[in-house]
């Protein structure tokens, strides 16, 4: 027996955590690097309604269509004060974040239409332009006009007054959802002449009305399953209570700007018989910068009665638009989430051949995934790329005390990201703390580790004795910026005010580094010390790389990854009995300027690795990462060529499914 496939079959369905506990669901399709055009549906639709659009618009750009907080299989808030245009449009910016795309041009129908023109409002820098389909523009006023004085001005209104109480709209609607879609999904010319949607809802358990019956030609059979399965599944509260929210909207909107400047495109449907074309005939004196299309012999539904006009219209008008972007190499690269264990989520990017040899890139302090980008790019060509934010870092899960932190939890995290990932080993590759984590991940998880890197951080074995912070600066005096960092609730609380010149200050060529203060000064002047290198531009990073850091940690803050400093007796604690000798193939890259990590703090580590190769980089700092970024990626690549992939089986191998 074989099943009918549909075109939209072939676009998988994804998960995007957007902030204050909503997951949007999203279709994500087209080229990564092409110009990203967010579709937003209506009521009573989903992402689904988009499907024609998504088709023929993913050769071209990189298409994004979501289910709106409430609708389909995202996140749904169980009272009506989770909705309204202020969160919703908040969630779109959510997902251009989750996603790392600056802009998107947006483009909605209905109430997507609605939400994208206040998408110019909240959030104008996010929207490189915008469309609206049927949904006219109407600026927020002086007064709140409830539903008593707008239904009398607009009299084919009235279904919203029914739909605003949602309990009640919900209870009558949930009861048999292909009733409301068989009667409402119609071309324009199936309605009756005196068609009221109002009469529609309060009548839909009427069983002598054959029109919840009898089936438009509007919709394949197939198309009519699938929404009646969705709202099956999800009841119509959610959507319903999007129409509860006219008291909140005025509050959240009567202070936006009115004029919305973004290049617009309003669609509008002759035969619409509720979003009127002659709604729209004040758009003009507030969109100055709009173009206005009317399609003749195509209703409300116009996504599907009239596709193809759809289609032609807006692929004309996106390929006028001056669509150059901002976008860098790395907007490409999707984010995921794994679920590790103990409640730890990994934020990570996968990217490369699937059936490549892993190699996992482990960041360092004050750093993110996003530290190995050039490395990230180079390599992925050849190998399977993975790069995750750690516990306390970034998007990953951020324990709130110390003692969610330590090298065995944080390798643990790696070996639970391997198991979500089905692979047995991998080679780690680390920098700065992400060097003492693949050590240690040597010792925790031998079979797991197929070669390893460290990048500036030589290998130091446990103790037999404890050692302090204040002991280890004594001995190592250049680490004396650990006793601030060893107290990550003041740390976070000085660094947190100011991210941007934290990473301006620090983020440097080694040349251009204030060698006239020690790093622990640095970091106290981070809030308002006036020296020149908090604020002059570093030659090290682009404006757009530096954005993305600053972006980063405005968010997360800095209290996380502060915290590995403060675990050093944890550390010793859980390490004491692991095996000080490093048996794996073994790379040491030591860029030669490193003020805190000095390439002669390797001296000793021949004795306890023994199949150890250290390779020295000239003119380079700490961030050699960046500052001689084709070196390192020469060195790995030649290391990694050199690695035998021929390994033996390990019992993990048995484990995994």
């Amino acid at each position: 027996m074989t099943s009918t496939s549909h075109f939209w079959d072939q676009w998988e369905h994804k998960f995007a955590p957007v902030g204050n506990d909503i997951q949007l669901h999203y279709i994500d399709v087209g080229p990564r690097d092409a110009t990203p055009v967010v579709l937003v549906h209506g009521w009573p639709d989903l992402w689904f309604g988009w499907r024609y659009q998504i088709q023929a618009l993913c050769k071209t750009y990189r298409v994004i269509a979501p289910d709106l907080r409430g609708f389909g299989r995202s996140s749904a808030p169980s009272t009506v004060e989770g909705y309204g245009t202020k969160k919703v449009t908040g969630d779109l910016a959510g997902l251009l974040d989750f996603l790392n795309l600056p802009r998107a041009v947006f483009v909605g129908h209905d109430w997507g239409g609605a939400i994208i023109w206040r998408m110019c409002m909240f959030y104008p820098e996010r929207v490189q332009a915008v469309c609206g389909i049927c949904t006219p523009y109407f600026p927020q006023g002086d007064v709140c006009v409830d539903y008593d004085k707008l239904i009398p001005a607009i009299p084919q209104f009235s279904y919203m007054k029914l739909l605003g109480d949602s309990e009640r709209a919900a209870k009558m609607l949930d009861i048999d959802p292909r009733r409301i879609f068989t009667a409402v999904y119609r071309k324009y010319n199936e309605f009756a002449d005196d068609f009221e949607f109002l009469k529609t809802v309060e009548n839909v358990a009427d069983p002598s009305d054959p029109v919840y019956t009898e089936k438009s030609e509007l919709l394949s059979d197939a198309e009519l399953d699938y929404y009646v399965a969705e709202y099956s599944r999800s009841g119509f509260f959610g959507s319903c209570s999007y129409y509860s929210r006219r008291q909140q909207d005025f509050e959240d909107e009567k202070d936006l700007p009115r004029v919305i400047n973004h290049e617009s495109l309003y669609i509008g449907a002759v035969d619409d018989p509720i979003l009127k074309p002659e709604l729209a005939a004040g758009m003009p004196r507030v969109m100055p910068n709009l173009k206005q299309e009317l399609v003749n012999g195509g209703g409300h539904w116009l996504l599907w009665e009239k596709k193809d006009a759809v289609i032609d219209i807006l692929q004309r008008w996106l390929k006028q638009l001056d669509l150059s972007t901002d976008n860098h190499f790395w907007d490409q690269w999707e984010h995921k989430f794994a679920p590790v264990g103990n409640d730890i989520q990994l934020h990570y990017i996968d990217v490369g051949p699937r059936d490549a040899t892993p190699v996992v890139l482990v960041h360092g302090w004050p750093d993110l995934w996003f530290g190995w980008r050039y490395q990230i790019q180079a390599l992925c060509k050849t190998y399977r790329v993975i790069a995750p934010d750690l516990r306390g870092f970034g998007r990953s899960s951020a324990p709130s005390t110390v003692e969610g932190y330590g090298t065995k939890k944080v390798t643990g995290d790696l070996a639970g990201l391997l198991d979500f990932l089905n692979l047995p080993r991998a080679v780690f590759v680390g920098h700065d703390w992400g060097g003492a984590i693949i050590w240690r991940m040597c010792m925790f998880y031998p079979e797991r580790v197929q070669a390893v890197c460290s990048v500036c951080t030589p290998y130091m074995p446990p103790s037999d004795a404890y050692m302090d912070t204040d002991a280890l600066v004594k001995a190592v005096p250049q680490f004396s910026y650990m006793t601030l960092l060893s107290q990550p609730d003041d740390a976070a609380q000085l660094l947190d005010v100011a991210p941007r010149r934290l990473f301006t200050a620090t983020f440097r060529l080694h040349s251009d580094i204030d060698t006239t203060i020690t790093f622990l000064e640095l970091l106290r002047g981070v809030p308002a010390s006036p020296n020149p290198i908090f604020t002059k531009p570093s030659k090290l990073l682009e404006q757009a790389e530096l954005d993305y850091y600053a972006a980063e940690y405005e968010r997360s803050g800095f209290a996380g990854g502060c915290n590995y400093y403060a675990a050093r007796r944890i550390d010793f604690e859980d390490e004491r009995e692991l095996p000080r000798t490093i048996t794996h193939k073994a790379l040491l890259i030591s860029p030669s300027k490193d003020r805190v990590l000095t390439p002669k703090m390797a001296a000793g580590m021949f004795h306890v690795v023994p199949n150890l190769q250290q390779e020295i980089v000239e003119d380079a700092g700490h961030w050699v990462l960046w500052e001689q970024k084709d070196e390192v990626t020469r060195i790995l690549k030649q290391w990694l060529e050199t690695i035998s992939l021929d390994t033996p089986r390990s019992d993990i191998e048995d484990i995994l499914p």
